[in-house]
């Protein structure tokens, strides 16, 4: 089965929807919106996105797309899934450590590995990309050792890179919540890897854009 996912190949994203679906074919999307589409149009059977972290809380890129992607009963959402976030930091086989003069990764990881970056790598350059896997296609592509990325460990595999420290995430019990969806006339998915089934409901409430709603 094909799932949209924000992200490329190696990104958090894929990994928690593949431990729902471990024999799925992947298909990359740039934007949280451009997963709802493909789900919308046909071009993949579930989507996945990520809904809120342990540290940093609401994805708000998802959030505000909630009532535009399910207001209409065209989608439906069908499973959660919770994923640790372990951060490793990868450049070319043959890099080193004290060589790195660049960084790439989405913001939030790099806010993540804060301490670290401090302690181990003071002086260099920081540089925010639009998703963590992305980031190490691009050092992939760029071929320079001063270069590395900050992605999943499984993003080094898929892209060519090698691994010069693992798990340097500042709270090693980050975790990241997704939601997976389909069409709702789809028919039933494969229920994959992820154990016994537990319900829970999601419920959408839009109130006035006035002071004081939030208090009712």
């Amino acid at each position: 089965m094909r799932v949209a996912i924000q992200g490329t190949y190696g990104s958090f994203s894929e990994a928690a929807a593949r431990r729902r679906w471990p024999e799925l074919v992947t298909l990359p999307c740039r934007e949280a919106r451009d997963v709802v589409a493909a789900v919308r149009e046909g071009r993949a059977e579930a989507g996945c996105l990520p809904i809120e972290n342990s540290l940093i809380g609401s994805v708000t890129t998802t959030y505000d797309l909630l009532e535009e992607a399910f207001g209409d009963g065209t989608l439906r959402l069908t499973h959660e899934i919770l994923y640790p976030v372990h951060h490793t930091l990868m450049s070319v086989p043959g890099a080193a450590l004290d060589g790195i003069k660049r960084v790439l990764s989405h913001p939030v990881a790099l806010g993540q590995c804060r301490i670290w970056l401090e302690r181990n790598l003071p002086d260099v350059e920081l540089v925010s990309a639009w998703d963590t896997a992305g980031s190490a296609e691009i050092v992939a592509k760029e071929g320079n050792p001063a270069f590395a990325a900050i992605a999943a460990r499984h993003a080094a595999d898929s892209h060519g890179l090698g691994v010069l420290a693992d798990r340097i995430e500042d709270d090693p019990t980050n975790q990241t919540r997704f939601l997976t969806f389909t069409r709702a006339d789809a028919a039933e998915l494969p229920t994959g890897a992820a154990g016994a089934i537990r319900y829970k409901t999601s419920v959408i409430v839009l109130i006035d854009h006035r002071p004081g709603m939030l208090a009712l």
